[in-house]
């Protein structure tokens, strides 16, 4: 039996996605899959935020839309090997091919990964002031959460004091 496109990716009702682009949705609504009918784009409901139609089972707020404008609310932490996982948030790097202009550090949230003509990998992220980018997916980076960074920067304060420590300085006592 063939696969729907919902079914390929492994998205089934009760799941919950973030929307990120779309007709039906206002960008950040949270819907559900309502009704799987074979296509791209399935209908889903609306959980929170604003929807311009009335689809959904009931008469309720709910409208169909494309499978590339939704992405997981689980958010994937991704530790920098292999691709960037769907869903999680990733830093673009410098130096590398892009079809749209994209600053260094812009954080976006990975929606798919695929091969370009050439075999490469390539990483699809949206931003919602950029719009969307796409890169090989070697320009991208893993986010550092804050609890990282704090570690990052007491290690370096930690590997200071013990350069100063063993250089000999020592605070005189009165």
């Amino acid at each position: 039996m063939r696969k729907t496109p919902c079914e390929k990716l492994g998205y089934k009702a009760g799941d919950r996605f973030t929307v990120i682009g779309s007709g039906s949705f206002t960008e950040g609504s949270e819907v559900e899959p309502e009704y799987d009918d074979g296509s791209s784009a399935p209908l889903f409901k609306l959980i929170s935020g604003d929807c311009f139609f009335n689809n959904a089972n009931g008469g309720k707020k709910g409208g169909y839309c494309s499978l590339i404008f939704v992405t997981p609310v689980k958010s994937t932490e991704w530790n920098g090997e292999g691709l960037p996982p769907i869903g999680c948030e990733a830093r673009c790097i410098d130096g590398i091919p892009s079809r749209n202009k994209v600053f260094s550090g812009t954080i976006v949230k990975v929606i798919s990964n695929c091969k370009d003509a050439d075999g490469d990998d390539v990483t699809v992220g949206h931003h919602r002031d950029i719009g969307y980018v796409v890169l090989q997916s070697r320009g991208f980076v893993p986010v550092k959460t804050e609890a990282q960074r704090l570690s990052e920067a007491a290690s370096i304060k930690l590997k200071t004091a013990q350069k100063v420590i063993d250089a000999g300085y020592r605070k005189e006592s009165v």
